[in-house]
Order: structure tokens, then sequence, then C-alpha cells
């Protein structure tokens, strides 16, 4: 189930870096990287009032059984919670000032070439999207979540193995 929803996504976002084309891409992909700067930069007093909004269910967390042993469950939870929260707010008000200007910077119809790579650089947005669902996913209490993320390799490499960035959410 895992490995359907993943293909999905990674489609989906394969479709739009084709649409796009490079520019484009580069433009979502870099709007999505400062999103994750500023959110590194401000999640950490964010999460502390989210945490009066957005409940972890403590009943379901103590008998629940995890698949990674990550410490503090629900202390990850409204970090991590806070942190996507702040990179989409950014990441939408960037990307109407994209989408303003995206007449200017896409005069023309990009050619095929530039298709493919806006493909290859969509891809690592869709890694940067799934790395984030996963680990929230991680981080829920239910059984259902937690088999579908074990069944399979790729979900520890999302959680555990993404360069840079599943270092930098480990350690919010």
């Amino acid at each position: 189930m895992f490995l359907l929803f993943v293909c999905i996504v990674s489609l989906i976002f394969m479709m739009v870096g084709f649409y796009r084309g490079f520019i484009g891409s580069v433009l979502h992909l870099s709007s999505t990287l400062f999103g994750i700067w500023v959110a590194k930069q401000y999640y950490q007093p964010f999460s502390d009032y989210l945490r009066l909004f957005l409940p972890f269910p403590k009943t379901l967390a103590y008998d629940a059984h995890y698949v990674f042993t990550l410490h503090q469950p629900e202390l990850r939870f409204d970090r991590v919670c806070g942190f996507i929260f702040i990179l989409l707010i950014v990441k939408t008000m960037i990307y109407m000032v994209i989408s303003s200007f995206g007449v200017l910077l896409t005069g023309k119809r990009p050619n095929i070439v530039s298709r493919g790579i806006g493909v290859g650089i969509s891809i690592i947005a869709a890694i940067i999207l799934l790395h984030f669902v996963t680990y929230i996913a991680v981080l829920i209490p239910d059984t259902q979540l937690q088999t579908h993320v074990a069944e399979t390799q790729m979900g520890y490499w999302f959680v555990m193995k993404v360069p840079f960035l599943s270092q930098m959410t480990l350690h919010l």
C-alpha cells in the first residue's frame, strides 16, 4: 500500500515537472528549499503554541508499537507539524509570486530536453514531500500506518536515509 502511494505521488510530481519544464521546476524546488530554510529558523517557538491546537493521541501512543524507536514522539510530532505548517505558508506565498510572474518567465512552451530535466528536478521535490509524509506517518500511533511503512524498505529510506533532510528532521 505504501509503495502504491509512493508511485502515485512520484508520477504526479513527474507529470507536473514535465508540464513546467526546467525553469518552472527549478523555481518551485527553490521555493521549497527556501521554505525549509525559513521553517528551520522559526519552527521551535511556533511548535509550542501549536501543541494547544493539534493534539497528539497520547492514549494510543502508550500502547502502540512504533516501527522506528524515536524518543519523545509527542514532542517530535509537535515540532514536525510546526515545521511543516511554516513550510506550507512560505511555499504558498512564494508560489503566488512565482505564478504571478510565470508568464514572463515561461513565454514559450518548453522543449523536450527542458521537460525531461524538469521531470528529474520534480522527483527531488517528490522525495522531499514523501519524506515529511512518511515521517508524520511514523509518528502517528496507528498500527495500520505503522504496518504499511514497515512492510517496505522504502519507508525506512524515506525516514532515515534521505540525504541532508533526514538528519535535519531527526534533530528537530
